[in-house]
């Protein structure tokens, strides 16, 4: 009997859970195989059991393993595309083959509208695939705020499934139901998880578009504003050296007026051009990655060539973060102050220096050995102004001096919008 039960011991231990001992008397001997023996079909049922479990773990995680990788593919196409609809017509078929569902299309609405618009579908028509948005209304499928499923009256079901963010409710993505189909629970929230990220994405897109329309109507503005406070005076006053000529002309005895007339006409021209001029300049100017050093280099670079005089740079800006809205504004300003060197101020050299100051501020100065800009401005130009309403956009202040012997210094001086947390507008303040 011990022999029986030692053989019978060596068996379960090379893991055959299905041997028994017949040694099962009365005995101490028998008691103990009759205990072998319940071990042995305990250990079986427990190893059947397990076998069950893992399997069904098994398939726990490739359901999990699938949806994830449909999850994943599917928002990086979407948030590289949005709103494109080949990226909606792989998505759909990746809904078809992943959960075993029928075609369907995506559907977006307009603000303001009632009617959704059709902007990627898997159906074909041409190889008899029945349509589905004429067998439901809009009004119908756009009305729930979750996952609905529709009857037709074809018999067919369609599956509709909201897309929005937390904001607005864009559209709605269709699925159509096989006869008899199901969803199991995690096809569910793999579809809810889905279309949610599909509204994020498209109301994220809408969002970043409003954000790019948005500085080029400031910069409308700003163009609008520019032209009214300089060209457009300047034809004005044209306009009345014009009323004044007019007379002048039928009357050979005030020559000499209408010669006057005439000079500060051309003047005026000259000025009008050069101002529509600098204006161009100024909205074709863009400040790329490599930030406001490079472009104040650039500006130097092109002043000095055009007015063939020296001028030099020292930037120091470490230790002060400027916005673009910031970083163009201080270039503009400089900008003007240098056409001002060149056209009105007569100077041989110039001096750029641009440098952030110990508390954080920005302090920029440009000065020249010319004869002044107040005197020699005149009448036509609205620079200064400009330049002024430009500093008050950056919550600083700019000063016009004239040195003791020659020359004018320009200098501005304004606290970054990082430091005073006060946004700056890209156009200038209305008077």
């Amino acid at each position: 009997p011990l022999r029986d039960l030692l053989a019978f011991a060596a068996n379960v231990g090379r893991g055959n859970l299905a041997a028994r001992t017949e040694h099962t008397g009365n005995d101490e001997l028998g008691r103990l195989g009759r205990a072998f023996n319940h071990m042995a079909e305990d250990l079986s049922k427990l190893y059947q059991n397990l076998e069950a479990r893992v399997e069904e773990k098994t398939a726990e995680l490739t359901i999990a393993n699938r949806s994830l990788e449909l999850l994943y593919h599917s928002i990086a196409r979407l948030y590289n595309g949005p709103v494109a609809p080949d990226t909606y017509v792989i998505l759909l078929k990746d809904l078809e083959n992943v959960l075993g569902v029928g075609q369907g299309l995506a559907c977006l609405v307009e603000a303001g509208d009632s009617r959704a618009r059709v902007i990627a579908s898997t159906l074909q028509p041409n190889s008899g695939d029945a349509g589905q948005c004429g067998l439901i209304s809009c009004a119908e499928c756009l009305k729930h705020q979750a996952l609905a499923v529709h009857p037709l009256h074809d018999g067919r079901r369609v599956m509709a499934l909201p897309l929005m963010d937390t904001e607005h409710h864009y559209g709605v993505l269709q699925l159509e139901m096989p006869p008899g189909k199901e969803l199991a629970q995690w096809q569910i929230q793999l579809l809810e998880a889905l279309s949610r990220h599909i509204g994020i994405a498209i109301g994220t897109a809408r969002r970043t578009e409003q954000s790019r329309r948005l500085p080029l109507l400031e910069e409308r503005a700003a163009l609008a504003r520019e032209l009214h406070d300089s060209l457009a005076q300047s034809l004005a006053y044209m306009k009345i050296q014009v009323s004044r000529l007019k007379p002048l002309v039928d009357n050979p005895q005030r020559g000499d007026e209408a010669r006057n007339v005439l000079e500060e006409l051309r003047e005026g021209l000259n000025s009008a051009y050069r101002q529509l001029r600098e204006l161009l300049t100024t909205f074709r100017l863009r400040i790329d990655g490599a930030g406001l050093t490079a472009a104040l280099q650039t500006t130097v670079a092109e002043f000095s060539s055009r007015g063939d005089i020296p001028i030099t740079l020292e930037a120091h800006l470490a230790g002060c973060t400027l916005t673009p809205n910031e970083e163009i504004h201080a270039l503009q300003i400089v900008r003007e102050a240098l056409s001002n060197v060149l056209n009105h101020a007569q100077a041989r050299q110039a001096q750029v220096k641009v440098a952030c100051t110990g508390d954080g501020s920005v302090l920029a100065t440009v000065t020249d050995d010319g004869i002044g800009v107040h005197r020699a401005a005149g009448a036509h130009h609205y620079g200064m102004t400009i330049m002024e309403e430009r500093a008050k956009n950056l919550g600083g202040q700019l000063t016009v001096e004239r040195l003791p012997v020659f020359g004018t210094r320009v200098t501005l001086h304004f606290t970054p919008s990082n430091r005073r947390k006060i946004p700056v507008p890209i156009h200038p303040a209305q008077a």
